[in-house]
């Protein structure tokens, strides 16, 4: 665990002894390593060499770095030891990976050698090195579920393996399910629903209308409300499903602004009425913390993945299609009812954020000093009477300061007790409250 001290026993004569030897020759192996490195020294020893010091020292990235250089020199000399080499260096990195499982460089390696597989034998090669090499973070997450090194690995592999979004999101629920605290399953779920919102909604479907759309979406995103609601009041001091949560804000407020574009794409005017409320100006006003909750869903962020020619040509394919599907508009307005105003984005963000808001105090009622729920509720409470101001739901100007006065009040009681609890964080808690106060003068 992070932050415990461990004590290793006293050596005994005999280990000490034996530990120097060791060294010695260690050190013996490092010098004629770098010697062969700076002479470039391509052949079988310093091949032979560099694996028995990543048995030892597996962090030594220049050991690995070598030993591509080494690697390319030998495919260019024989190309029909391609595999061989590839399957040896897998064997290689495996060891490493035993020895320290979240080592940089042999997770680094292994990818290096699917892309080499793809480049030197072929998409099949690469395709088939790609299933055998999720087998690997399969058996590596069982050990280690919480392992975010295999977690990355696995979301580079998925995409060159071609498994679906779907796959992988259904592999994230069990884990999950497994063990709530499980950050990088929150994180890859994620990645995932962008790719599976772009092509399961943003593309359309067969008779499949913009209100139909949207209702599925809103449906599928109230089961994950429901699925890290469980996580809550099971490990409710656990951050990783609290941040979860806040993603899920983020990408109710994505979807009214997607509606917004949606609508203005459809229409044959560009004017909007003055009592439509503007999108840009509701998620400036949610945007309450500085998280960027505003981002649009429709824009699948890669992040450090490498984006496989099949993933781009799927997501052109899936732009066409969203294009595709409306080319009447432009000479044949579809029917009023079937298209959701941003008006329509905003009653649900409202009726979302009311009803966490509401699930939320029922959780402090059990866990009174939970930060996570405590700083949770105040966003919240913010955001619904950011929608009531952006629907018009505004009562008269003395009942007005009154209310503002009151929730001022409120707000400082709850950052008053998140200070005491979490005085580590006390400037934040106190830069957050004055957005809150500022947003409503």
């Amino acid at each position: 665990m992070h932050g415990v001290k461990r004590d290793a026993p006293p050596l005994t004569d005999a280990e000490r002894a034996q530990r120097a030897e060791k060294l010695a020759k260690y050190n013996q192996a490092s010098a004629a390593f770098m010697t062969m490195r700076a002479s470039k020294q391509y052949d079988e020893a310093s091949y032979n060499l560099t694996a028995k010091l990543m048995e030892v020292n597996p962090d030594w990235y220049s050991l690995w770095n070598f030993r591509k250089e080494t690697l390319l020199h030998f495919i260019q000399q024989d190309p029909t030891r391609l595999s061989s080499l590839i399957r040896t260096d897998l064997d290689v990195s495996f060891k490493s990976l035993m020895k320290n499982p979240k080592c940089y460089s042999a997770w680094h390696h292994r990818l290096w050698l699917m892309d080499l597989a793809g480049k030197e034998g072929g998409a099949e090669m690469a395709k088939d090195a790609a299933k055998e090499e999720l087998k690997l973070c399969n058996k590596m997450l069982e050990m280690d579920a919480r392992n975010f090194h295999c977690w990355k690995h696995r979301r580079a592999v998925a995409t060159r393996a071609h498994v679906s979004a779907e796959e992988e999101f259904n592999y994230t629920t069990e884990k999950i399910h497994e063990n709530f605290s499980n950050y990088s399953a929150w994180h890859y779920r994620s990645k995932l629903i962008p790719r599976i919102y772009t092509k399961r909604w943003m593309s359309g479907g067969e008779g499949a209308t913009m209100q139909d759309r949207r209702k599925q979406y809103e449906e599928f995103l109230d089961a994950e409300f429901t699925l890290v609601k469980n996580a809550f009041y099971t490990e409710p001091n656990d951050q990783s499903a609290w941040l979860y949560h806040r993603w899920l804000l983020g990408r109710v407020i994505a979807h009214s602004t997607q509606l917004q574009s949606q609508v203005q794409s459809h229409t044959t005017t560009t004017t909007t009425t003055s009592s439509e409320p503007t999108s840009s100006t509701a998620t400036k006003q949610l945007d309450v913390l500085g998280i960027s909750l505003g981002t649009h869903l429709g824009e699948e962020d890669e992040g450090d993945d490498q984006v496989t020619a099949e993933q781009a040509e799927e997501k052109k394919q899936s732009s066409a299609s969203a294009s595709n599907s409306a080319p009447e508009s432009h000479s044949s307005p579809p029917c009023v009812e079937s298209i959701p105003s941003f008006t329509d984005g905003l009653i649900h963000q409202l009726h979302v954020f009311t009803r966490e808001w509401n699930e939320l105090q029922e959780l402090l009622s059990i866990e009174p000093d939970c930060k996570w729920a405590l700083l949770t509720s105040s966003i919240l409470h913010a955001g619904i009477q950011t929608c009531q101001r952006a629907l018009g739901h505004q009562p008269d100007e003395q009942a007005t300061a009154e209310q503002q006065q009151t929730t001022n009040e409120e707000d400082a009681a709850v950052f008053d007790r998140l200070i005491q609890l979490d005085p580590m964080r006390t400037n934040y808690y106190k830069d957050v409250r004055e957005k809150f106060i500022t947003q409503r003068s």
